[in-house]
């Protein structure tokens, strides 16, 4: 059978086409001599991963080993974290009753006292042989890699080669950020360095080497990232050698630990729980109260020169309205305000103190 033309398009106006032979009658190794190309097709397109890619790669060999060859370009990639993720995946065992059995049925059997029925013995049909297809791949991406959320917004590059086979790929390579910051404990970091190490291992489990650094209130604030994608090791440092807390405290509030309000003391927590991980993947202290209150928004913040500040608390009453108050911590007045979303960038406000005092506002935000 030969395949003398096939094409189809994506739904960004990509293309794929296919061309080549297929030998039935051939021997093991020369059934499948199939050529396939991509251009600029989109071929992920889910909530979390969008990826436009070009390939040229051949298929190749037999209907029960076959090999997968070529390059494959990612000319594009949009990779959406999550905003939450499960504290951890529970491997369920399941166990398929009956599989590979045949359907029960009767036989006649005769007996001294005349003829019955017994149950068919059942059998097991011959295990099928199981479809090998062996990679040899390798995927470049230069650029474009697009990581967003959860306070990341990074760029990648790299190279990467694709061994093994379809049912165990063996990854190897590099992927590097090439520039990038992170939103972490209401500061923005920027990446210095970023490195993901792909070392073949089973299962894909890249080792990382990340580092990120903020300058607040006269100190620097270096989050590294070591261990693997599956057990990421966080730490906190300083270039000044100061404990993990007092970077903490310097860089959200420009003040000692022993300095600290009652309610930043409150936040430094929660920020120490986020950092580490603590907390089962439920977010530390403030989102536990915050879920039990039931609102969508709980945090604190702090007063101008570090004196008063505030807590917030509030709720969405639908996809684009938020209404919430605010209650001041000594001398500042309480209010409600409403944010109502204009468009994806455009925001109204609309604040009303226990003075009365009235403020409206339009808030532009745009990522870059």
């Amino acid at each position: 059978f030969t395949i003398q033309s096939f094409r189809g398009r994506t739904r960004n106006g990509g293309a794929i086409t296919a061309n080549g032979v297929i030998r039935p009658g051939a021997a093991a190794d020369q059934q499948l001599d199939i050529r396939l190309q991509a251009d600029n097709a989109r071929l992920l397109e889910i909530d979390l991963v969008t990826a436009e890619i070009g390939a040229n790669l051949t298929l190749t060999g037999g209907f029960a080993n076959a090999r997968l060859a070529g390059p494959v370009d990612i000319r594009r990639a949009e990779i959406q974290v999550p905003d939450r993720m499960p504290a951890n995946v529970v491997d369920l065992k399941v166990t398929e009753v009956g599989k590979g059995r045949r359907a029960r049925g009767t036989t006649q059997v005769s007996t001294a006292g005349g003829t019955r029925r017994v149950p068919a013995p059942q059998e097991a049909p011959p295990a099928a042989s199981p479809f090998v297809l062996a990679l040899d791949m390798t995927v470049n991406a230069p650029n474009q890699i697009f990581v967003r959320g959860r306070g990341l917004n990074a760029e990648l590059g790299g190279n990467l080669r694709v061994g093994g086979t379809a049912a165990a790929p063996e990854v190897t390579g590099r992927f590097t950020i090439l520039k990038g910051s992170l939103d972490l404990l209401a500061k923005n970091f920027e990446f210095k360095r970023g490195i993901f190490d792909f070392d073949g291992t089973q299962p894909i489990d890249p080792r990382l080497d990340l580092l990120a650094e903020a300058t607040a209130n006269g100190i620097t604030a270096d989050v590294v990232v070591s261990g693997t994608a599956r057990q990421p090791k966080i730490e906190l440092t300083s270039p000044q050698g100061l404990p993990q807390d007092e970077v903490l405290a310097g860089v959200l509030f420009g003040k000692s630990v022993g300095d600290l309000s009652a309610a930043e003391a409150v936040q430094l927590a929660q920020s120490a729980a986020s950092l580490a991980g603590i907390g089962g993947g439920g977010g530390g202290i403030l989102d536990k109260v915050r879920r039990g209150l039931g609102v969508d928004r709980l945090d604190f913040t702090q007063g101008e020169n570090g004196k008063g500040g505030a807590v917030q608390a509030g709720r969405y009453v639908s996809d684009r309205v938020y209404v919430g108050v605010e209650q001041g911590i000594g001398a500042n007045q309480s209010r409600a305000k409403v944010e109502i979303d204009i468009t994806k960038n455009l925001k109204g406000t609309a604040a009303v103190g226990a003075n009365s005092e009235t403020k409206f506002g339009v808030i532009y935000e745009k990522d870059y």
